[in-house]
């Protein structure tokens, strides 16, 4: 007995040993790459990797990742980064402008919009992404030999006097036009929280001091950084990889070799103690309190070890946000939002934080409320219950992005340039997923509690106090709260463990009365015994995934003065849904587990709800849209989360120069005395009780038709029969569908001008001229495609060789339901003293257009964008769906689903010339300019 005791203690010793000496190595195992990817290093230093992807079709992604970001920048060459990024868009010194336009044109392409470049802290990026096509692009050599010449170090990017001169105003007046609440607190919070950091010294954006930058800085700065040991090129998308990599060799390898490259630092000096910034902010109507701490990057994910630390650091962030979803919804609390979120900004650093928001005056709290949580996740972590639902929900999203990632030729460049670039082992969404499927099994408490004190320990972090109302003019208030809460030892608390269904029991099967089939489109209808119809579409290229939208008739064209901002209240409502009796955080764990994901879409005569899913979990997005069905109103304290959520929205709109320009063109548009088309004010929404929304929300769903769409990789028969057994039981009323209507709108010419007390100290101006009918599909496909010409054109002769617009677009806004509302408008921000020049040269640039037509290259490059965008779009099962639903609501034909990529093929210039002498007739005309009413803050552009 004493022997086998013996034995028995032996064999356990023996076990903990083993696993003491084999789990380390276990975890030092290195990562598997991309079994599909292929990296090689030049002599020169050049890295590059191309990875095959067929889907969608002749598409192709090119990314040049070049080590030049703002931290390369020497003490004299502020902007250096940004500038010689520009540069890079416009030709170099062996491949001129005219060329280089040449070039993208015989692709069908254009390098004003196509040619995109970008600069970080470390990093310059240049990308060309070639859209899908019918056939596959000729030849993309002469793209690489461009980008070769842009790391030249024979060559380069042209750095002449006119050129950085130039490319200097146009990045101040970017800077102005794109200025934000984000933008105007990082520049003025960062300097109080990290004074030592050089990311202060060398921003990329809103940077002091470029004036003074010279020609011959920049020079300085491209030798020393545009060169190939400090590039990688990424290629991804349809083509031969063996082809592909002789010829980048044979483009690349000619570029003389220069000295390797030292890392980046960023030199963070984190304190050691808290320190706290308080800023106001007028685009905030809600106080906000962020926890900051920035660390050094994680290591660089090549084995397991490493890959575990990223996964530990994922779910403790995940983890904090539920918690932080958790008290929101205690009416105790002043939290009304938050998040948490821990990420590396490339190579240099980390960045950890945790943002409360809550009602004006209650920054005091929020700030006691985040140390306690963040003291509670350092001392006892998350328990069992949160943690599996937090694995559940991580696993799912990884699902969804093996799904998604792995079929777009741009998303999978963006992803292998930055793992290259951070120096982590390449892998794919599907590796990803089964590698975090293996890791978090043993991620338990006590790696949450090490990681939160060493990401985020509220003893060394930054505060940013963020508030609508005067700031204080001193910390003390702050300091009080925090070294009270700094104190305290919060105890573990308990969640609940997460419901696996949405209901208990399955509901009573609805009855299919008729199946039909449209051939054309293939698109399987079932009308169901109490009025519901449900219609499924087979869609080959969404391997594994699929959504269901639900269109129900009504909304916005029922609301009064006293009933606006309902029907926007409501869809708001389905990013944060409760169903079946279950609290919205329970409801969107139990779809977040699942991979479900929910959005909400409004027309001027319907509602839509859109649950994207894998396939095989479209049962679970049934089940929430039944739940909608019967339960459409939301508890209270979400819907006054909701309303401040849309009235916030509104209030920042308003301050903006395009949304109060968008605020302005609308009300000149519509008819004055119907409140429907009138733009929402933060005061209206916020005018709005629960008891409204619950009143409209179950008068809706209690009297509108409703239609059901399923679409993605499914059976038809068998999707329709599912749909059917789940909500085919609701009884609804048949009724005719909405009949368009006809307003009497005012004629033009229309001229509106305003001031508005604006954020940004820009104009905006908006040209143009009342568009098309949704149902006019001829019409409505050559707008489109004379909105993507004008967009190229302009963008090139008004933003690019006069200066006059940093921002610059023109769209297309067809009518849905009230006909001959719609708007073909060029919209533009600029410099206040010159909207009257601006106005002039866009309308000039349309009669030229009108008369003229496109050229045959804007043309060329106009039909392959917008296929490629209805490429895209019809291969999503989450538009197709939304569109399915919506015109068979309006009992509409679906060619726009099925022949709009032959019509695109078949439009000449004449019918863009025509399309424009028909609408843009001078009593279809408008103008609308927004002033701020504070120019003088502005810095000049010249």
């Amino acid at each position: 007995m004493l022997l086998s005791r013996r034995r028995h203690i032996l064999v356990l010793w023996c076990s903990l040993l083993c696993s003491v000496l084999i789990a380390p190595r276990a975890h030092a195992q290195p990562v598997t790459p991309d079994p599909q990817l292929t990296i090689a290093q030049l002599a020169n230093g050049l890295r590059y990797a191309i990875r095959p992807c067929r889907d969608p079709a002749h598409a192709i992604s090119i990314i040049l990742h070049i080590d030049a970001g703002s931290l390369r920048e020497a003490d004299d060459q502020p902007g250096a980064a940004r500038i010689a990024a520009g540069l890079a868009a416009r030709g170099s010194k062996t491949v001129d402008p005219p060329t280089l336009n040449a070039i993208f044109e015989q692709l069908g392409l254009s390098a004003a919009t196509d040619l995109r470049t970008a600069v970080a802290y470390e990093r310059a990026t240049v990308r060309i992404d070639l859209p899908p096509a019918a056939d596959p692009p000729t030849n993309i050599q002469p793209l690489l030999a461009y980008l070769a010449s842009l790391i030249d170090p024979d060559a380069g990017p042209i750095a002449s006097d006119h050129e950085v001169n130039r490319q200097r105003r146009q990045i101040t007046n970017a800077d102005v036009a794109t200025a934000n609440a984000s933008t105007r607190l990082s520049a003025k919070a960062l300097p109080v929280l990290l004074p030592e950091a050089r990311i202060n010294v060398r921003p990329p954006r809103d940077i002091p001091g470029i004036e003074h930058t010279t020609a011959a800085q920049v020079q300085a700065f491209l030798r020393d950084n545009y060169t190939p040991a400090g590039a990688i090129l990424v290629v991804t998308g349809e083509f031969q990889p063996e082809q592909l990599a002789l010829l980048i060799e044979a483009t690349f390898a000619p570029l003389r070799a220069t000295p390797p490259r030292n890392p980046c630092e960023a030199h963070l000096g984190t304190p050691a103690k808290p320190v706290v910034a308080i800023e106001q902010e007028p685009e905030f109507i809600k106080d906000a309190v962020q926890l900051l701490a920035f660390t050094d990057a994680n290591p660089p994910v090549v084995n397991r070890q490493a890959a575990r630390e990223q996964l530990a650091a994922r779910l403790t962030f995940a983890a904090l946000t539920d918690r932080i979803a958790e008290l929101a919804q205690d009416k105790e609390n002043p939290i009304r939002a938050g998040a948490a979120f821990s990420l590396n900004n490339a190579t240099t650093m980390r960045m950890s934080s945790v943002m409360l928001m809550g009602e004006p005056n209650t920054w005091p709290k929020l700030t006691e409320l985040a140390i306690t949580e963040l003291r509670r996740a350092i001392a006892h972590g998350f328990d069992e219950h949160m943690l599996a639902s937090t694995k559940a929900r991580l696993i799912a999203s990884l699902d969804r992005a093996a799904l998604e990632s792995n079929t777009n030729a741009p998303a999978l460049a963006d992803r292998i340039a930055d793992q290259l670039a951070r120096g982590d082992t390449p892998t794919d969404a599907a590796q990803d997923a089964a590698l975090a499927r293996d890791l978090l099994q043993d991620i338990a408490a006590d790696d949450i509690k090490r990681t939160m004190a060493n990401l985020l320990d509220p003893a060394r972090a930054g505060y940013l106090v963020v508030t609508p109302t005067p700031a204080a003019s001193d910390t003390q208030k702050v300091q009080r709260r925090m070294s009270a809460a700094l104190k305290k030892s919060p105890p573990p608390v308990r969640s609940e463990p997460l419901p696996q269904h949405l209901f208990d029991a399955p509901p009573t099967p609805g009855q299919i009365t008729r199946l039909t089939l449209d051939p054309h489109a293939a698109v399987l209808s079932a009308q169901c015994a109490g009025g519901v119809r449900i219609h499924v579409h087979a869609l080959d290229a969404a391997t594994g995934r699929a959504a269901v939208a639900l269109a129900i008739s009504g909304g916005k064209i029922n609301e009064t003065t006293h009933t606006r901002g309902l029907t926007n209240a409501l869809a708001t409502l389905w990013a944060r849904p409760a169903v079946a009796g279950h609290s919205n955080i329970q409801t969107e764990r139990v779809l977040a587990a699942h991979g479900v994901r929910i959005s909400g879409a409004i027309t001027d005569d319907a509602l839509c709800i859109i649950a994207e899913a894998p396939a095989d979990q479209l049962n679970i997005a049934l089940e929430f849209l039944r739940g909608v069905i019967e339960q459409p109103a939301p508890d209270p304290k979400t819907f006054e989360d909701i309303r401040a959520l849309i009235a916030a929205s509104a209030a920042a709109r308003a301050q903006r120069p395009l949304g109060a320009l968008d605020q302005v063109a609308t009300q000149a548009l519509f008819p004055s005395d119907d409140p429907r088309h009138q733009p929402l004010s933060a005061d209206e929404i916020t005018a709005l009780s629960a008891d409204q929304l619950a009143a409209w929300a179950h008068h809706l769903f209690a009297s509108g038709d409703i239609d059901i769409a399923l679409v993605g990789d499914i059976s038809r028969a068998k999707a329709a029969e599912t749909a059917a057994a789940v909500l085919g039981g609701l009884k609804r009323p048949i009724r005719a569908p909405q009949e368009p209507i006809h307003l009497q709108l005012p004629l033009g010419p229309i001229a509106a001008n305003a001031e508005s007390p604006l954020a940004t100290p820009q104009a905006a101006v908006a040209v143009g001229f009342r568009g098309p009918d949704r149902a006019d599909h001829r019409d409505l496909l050559h707008a489109e495609l004379a909105a993507i010409a004008l967009t190229e054109r302009l963008t090139r002769r008004l933003r690019d060789q006069e200066n006059l617009a940093p921002i610059i677009n023109v769209e297309s806004r067809p009518a849905d339901t009230y006909l001959g509302s719609g708007r073909f408008q060029v919209t533009a921000t600029t410099d206040p003293t010159k909207t009257t020049t601006l106005v002039d040269r866009i309308r000039s640039e349309l009669d030229a257009f009108s008369r003229e037509g496109p050229q045959p290259a804007e043309l060329r490059a106009a039909k392959l964008r917008l296929k490629g965008l209805w490429h895209t779009q019809l291969e999503d099962p989450a538009y197709w769906a939304r569109e399915l639903a919506i015109a068979r609501l309006r009992n509409q034909p679906l060619d726009l689903l099925t022949d709009t990529l032959d019509r695109i093929d078949q439009t000449t210039a004449a019918d863009l010339t025509a399309f424009l002498r028909r609408y843009d007739k001078p009593s279809q005309r408008f103008t609308a300019v927004v002033h701020p009413t504070n120019p003088q803050t502005h810095t000049p552009s010249d």
